[in-house]
């Protein structure tokens, strides 16, 4: 009896446990409560990272402020619904055209909603668009935009589900000089607008979305009174025919109600777009006055009693999410300081979303990957402050030195050493650690211990690569359809002036073009000749043939170039070391992968485009050129194949040394600040050495691997099979290489001297080397480099050698009836 006392017990414990940690698992949340996601960050978080974070903080509503795809597709399978935005720039265009707004949703919404993936509530047409600082920029264009975005909702089947509305600034609306709530009307210069928009809300049975800050008003008026912007005060400020208004909040809404009613539509649903507290930036943007602020309001939402003129529950969405530290400070310090959480997902202060005033804290985000534990402040034996006015001011401007100003988180905790540490380091961080950003004429320093002093924090930037990588595949697909359109175009042209394009190949090996020995003597059956280099016989081909090889040639390409690239990385990287090095410096063996996610996002479209423009361009040559010059042909395609390639190679390479350097911790942040302080050309710095590097090396390397295949092809009269080709590829990387060495030294050179310009150019660049260092400079790293593109050169042609064949092998079987097949011995 004892034991089974023992074991009920037990078995209760294990209850009462699982129940508490599933509730720590997932907090409860008002059903009405939904959160503002804004990304004007310079490291914005991981769409999964803050999906997962809201599920488990029971957040079932967004709002957005775009429809980034990939923060959208972030929420398929989830029941969270989603209120995207279209920003006002785009206001303009969707008012105009029908098909603009028809594409708009069905890239933004069609492709999101259908088989059930995500969950769009509301689509808001332009953000508080009626703002008076506006000066009417968009009063005439909101409401034919919403139009065209409801009829092309409609017209895509989702008229019931996917309401359109447009998030508005509460003053649109107003009271006059009484300041009562019944006195309420829409501002003069919007009545009619406004008269036209909420009668189409009605009509659809869409809501009006008003944002109401009570912030602000404490912000704008010395005369304001405090506890009214607040939920704790039981004395009534505004008494209004009855109605008796104790905080700020109930007062705004009651004003849009009369208003509403003033134009015949009282029965329009009303929605919170945007209400909360900012936490720094003012003297009352502050931690505990955005607890006081969220505990009082959503203690309001769970009563659900509403306003005296607008009795009953309705959605609100608190605003924000996230600081955001790449807001504008137009309407003051205060605007990047609105999340409930940080920039890293970590919660502030202890807000109950239940509305049940419990002192707990919500569940922060998962999964965030910080950068190196590393700090920008100024050295120590610095001491005389007022010279640093100008790097404080470039370190604020291209940083958020928000938290500095009088009364905000860091003021009166740092002295003035302190206030240019705190500035360095938030441009460091904001540029991703780089070496470069952390300099200030000689004055900073990067150092491993926290400054953070007390409630001022000096933050660690945290990795974000998202945006980086769309991009990147971005400008990859559009380089490679334009180089493949270019290819086309030519081909085709060529052969309207020149004859019907037929390139068939008379060899089973898609690889390369050579026919048995004795074609080689019939390919001329009255002229034969003395080859200077292996030949090559091209017979009728079919149009479709083209099309073919140009397909293979990227699929092939793409494959062998992320393969090759992703193993031999780290040897790449001390070969870049070794080649930056001036003279007395060591080498740095920590960090070999640095860069590698950015440049395969990089070498994938490069690989591909390479290859895709190489292959069908040497089978057009070697219908040109005589059978003795065919090396000629695969020295010109490879030049071609590199010219294109170039255009996605260079900047990718120029990152990627940069960062191998040890000057960027992430590819976004190299992006961003080589394009800030150099321009869109810093990102093609090099160029002209890039070219003159490997232009040559891609024609010569290929060349010879051609060739060479081409002779081991006539002499074993076989097919030769993966490890043949990859021993030659080695051989013809290795050899290329070593004779290119120079050039890439001067290649790199350029390319990670950044903005500092130690070099004039490439003439320049040799005579400096040769006079500070010796001309044997000019042969540094040739050791790795002989390794790395000997090795490199066999997984490479090994691997696309057999993705060709993999191909060739699954290509439909077509019978060709060309004359040369019929040609008998």
């Amino acid at each position: 009896m004892a034991r089974v006392e023992f074991l009920v017990k037990a078995f209760c414990l294990i209850l009462v446990i699982t129940h508490c940690q599933f509730q720590d698992a997932q907090t409860e949340t008002l059903s009405s409560i939904g959160v503002n996601w804004g990304a004007q960050a310079s490291q914005p978080m991981e769409p999964s990272v803050v999906v997962n974070m809201l599920k488990n903080n029971g957040i079932k509503k967004v709002k957005l402020f775009d429809a980034d795809s990939w923060t959208v597709s972030a929420f398929r399978g989830t029941d969270i619904e989603l209120m995207l935005g279209i920003p006002n720039d785009q206001l303009k265009k969707l008012s105009k055209s029908k098909d603009d707004a028809k594409d708009w949703v069905k890239e933004n919404v069609t492709k999101h909603v259908k088989d059930g993936g995500v969950n769009i509530r509301y689509v808001s047409v332009g953000n508080e668009a009626f703002l008076s600082s506006y000066n009417g920029s968009y009063i005439h264009i909101l409401f034919p935009a919403m139009q065209n975005i409801q009829r092309a909702i409609e017209k895509a089947g989702y008229g019931d589900k996917i309401k359109v509305t447009s998030a508005l600034n509460a003053d649109v609306y107003e009271s006059g000089s009484s300041g009562k709530p019944s006195n309420g009307v829409f501002r003069k210069d919007t009545y009619d607008v406004m008269k036209q928009i909420v009668q189409f809300l009605d009509e659809k049975n869409s809501p009006l979305v008003v944002n109401i800050y009570p912030f602000l008003s404490l912000y704008q008026s010395k005369d304001f009174p405090e506890e009214f912007a607040f939920f704790d005060s039981s004395n009534s400020e505004i008494d209004d025919n009855g109605a008796h208004y104790s905080n700020m909040f109930d007062a705004n809404l009651d004003t849009l109600v009369a208003s509403l009613k003033k134009i015949g539509h009282p029965n329009v649903p009303i929605v919170i777009g945007e209400i909360g507290w900012p936490t720094d930036g003012d003297k009352n943007a502050n931690v505990q006055n955005a607890k006081k602020f969220y505990r009082g309001f959503l203690k309001k939402m769970a009563s659900k009693k509403g306003s005296p003129r607008h009795p009953g529950t309705m959605t609100v969405y608190l605003f924000g999410l996230f600081d955001e530290n790449l807001k504008s400070i137009a309407p003051g310090n205060f605007e990047r300081h609105w999340g409930i959480f940080r920039y890293d997902g970590k919660p502030k202060f202890q807000v109950d979303f239940s509305g049940k005033e419990q002192d707990k804290y919500p569940i922060a985000a998962k999964g965030v990957r910080y950068q190196e534990h590393k700090w920008c402040v100024l050295k120590n034996n610095i001491s005389n402050i007022t010279s640093l006015g100008g790097a404080m001011s470039y370190a604020c401007a291209g940083g958020d030195c928000t938290s500095l100003g009088y009364g905000c988180s860091c003021f009166g905790i740092l002295n003035g050493q302190g206030n240019a540490s705190y500035a360095f380091n938030q441009y460091f961080q904001i540029n991703d650690q780089s070496v470069e950003a952390c300099d200030f004429d000689g004055v900073a320093t990067i150092v491993s211990k926290d400054p953070t002093k007390g409630n001022c924090r000096f933050p660690i930037a945290i990795y974000s690569n998202g945006n980086m990588l769309q991009v990147m595949h971005k400008l990859g697909g559009f380089f490679i359809m334009f180089s493949l359109i270019l290819t086309i175009v030519w081909f085709h042209w060529e052969s309207f002036l020149m004859g019907p394009l037929t390139l068939s190949v008379k060899v089973q090996d898609s690889a390369i073009s050579s026919p048995p020995p004795d074609a080689c003597i019939r390919r001329k059956q009255n002229s034969p000749v003395r080859n200077s280099f292996a030949s090559v016989s091209i017979g009728e081909e079919k149009p479709f043939d083209f099309l073919r090889t140009l397909f293979e040639g990227v699929i092939a390409g793409g494959t062998a170039g992320v393969v090759v690239e992703t193993a031999l990385y780290p040897i790449d990287t001390i070969k870049t070391r070794l080649q930056a090095a001036r003279a007395g410096e060591k080498l740095v063996l920590k960090g070999l992968y640095s860069g590698l996610t950015g440049n395969l996002a990089g070498v994938l479209p490069a690989s591909a485009l390479f290859v895709g423009v190489y292959e069908p361009i040497k089978q057009k040559l070697l219908r040109i050129f005589p059978e003795n010059l065919s090396a000629f042909a695969h020295l010109t395609a490879g030049a071609v194949g590199g010219i294109a390639a170039s255009l996605i190679r260079v900047p990718t390479e120029v990152v990627k040394q940069r960062m191998q350097t040890g000057q960027f911790s992430s590819a976004s942040g190299a992006v961003r600040f080589i394009a800030a302080k150099e321009g869109f050309k810093g990102l093609y710095a090099g160029y002209g050495s890039f070219l003159l590097r490997d232009l040559p090396f891609d024609a010569i390397q290929f060349c010879i691997y051609e060739q060479i295949r081409i002779g081991y092809k006539l002499a074993a009269r076989r097919d030769l099979n993966d490890p043949e080709n990859a021993i030659i590829g080695a051989f013809a990387g290795a050899l290329t290489g070593a004779i290119t060495t120079p050039l890439d030294v001067i290649k790199t050179r350029l390319m990670v001297q950044g903005s500092a310009n130690q070099y004039k150019g490439i003439v320049d660049c040799v005579q400096t080397i040769i006079k500070e260092e010796g001309p044997q400079a000019l042969l540094k790293g040739i050791g790795p480099r002989v390794l790395w593109i000997g090795i490199g050169g066999s997984i490479f042609f090994g691997v696309l050698e057999s993705t060709k064949r993999f191909l060739a092998e699954r290509r439909p079987a077509l019978v060709h009836h060309s004359k040369s097949e019929k040609v008998k011995d």
